[in-house]
């Protein structure tokens, strides 16, 4: 028996029936095969809510239980254990690591993953880079899932127009973790996510649109630049399949 199994069992004896959490934890599917419902949520707070809710409900007769990623997810978690703490709120984190990295092709020209960085970092990264170099076309890049943490902050850039371009990778899914979440998904579809990220982008008052098909990629790529010369912030919504390759694997 693996040690996330054994954990599973034991929550499974101790009346847990639900965990929220949010990925990359070996914990969810352990769960889900132990007969636990993982509950996955869009951020790690919200899923920090989720348990202590549960708790308060009960009048601490159950216990909430949340998993999350060691390092970011842990520090997006510690506003809600605050909270939890402060009203003696009793539940239960469970922690797991994870620490992918990237290359640069130029001094200071990408920014993103590093040892702590979490999901959706990238966002607040342009807009300060857009700040400091406003010559520089300035795009960042995050998936549905990471639209899920900080995606709401393009209306930041709307509002204190700084002309970024933001490209949200939407394949209605967490595809990178098919090898995490095989049970949990395969019972409870603990993978799929939904949006239309470019409907909210025109609701926060920036340009947005959907690309659907390789060929509008570049036409798509060359209206952002020219509307982001013209102050004018830029959401684009690439519209992909589940694709799990890392491109930082393949460019060493």
């Amino acid at each position: 028996m693996k040690v996330v199994e054994a954990i599973a069992e034991i929550l499974k004896r101790e009346g847990v029936e639900v965990l929220s959490a949010y990925p990359t934890t070996p914990i969810i599917d352990a769960a889900a095969a132990a007969g636990i419902r993982p509950l996955i949520c869009r951020q790690e707070r919200v899923g920090v809510g989720i348990a202590d809710g549960y708790t308060r409900t009960t009048n601490g007769r159950r216990i909430g239980v949340f998993a999350m990623q060691y390092g970011p997810g842990a520090e997006n978690a510690f506003a809600g254990v605050a909270t939890a703490y402060s009203d003696s709120v009793p539940m239960l984190l469970l922690p797991h690591q994870l620490a992918p990295f990237y290359r640069a092709t130029a001094p200071r020209s990408y920014m993103g993953w590093g040892k702590s960085h979490a999901l959706g970092t990238g966002l607040g990264l342009i807009i300060g880079a857009k700040l400091v170099a406003p010559e520089k076309f300035c795009v960042n890049f995050m998936g549905d899932a990471a639209f899920g943490m900080t995606g709401l902050d393009f209306e930041t850039a709307v509002r204190c127009g700084i002309p970024i371009t933001t490209i949200v990778l939407n394949n209605s899914a967490m595809a990178i973790e098919r090898h995490a979440l095989v049970v949990s998904h395969d019972r409870y579809r603990a993978r799929d996510i939904g949006g239309n990220y470019a409907e909210i982008g025109r609701a926060m008052g920036g340009y947005a649109e959907r690309v659907e098909k390789p060929a509008e990629i570049v036409p798509a790529l060359e209206r952002a630049r020219k509307l982001n010369a013209d102050g004018q912030p830029v959401l684009l919504e690439f519209i992909t399949s589940e694709e799990i390759a890392f491109s930082h694997r393949r460019a060493l």
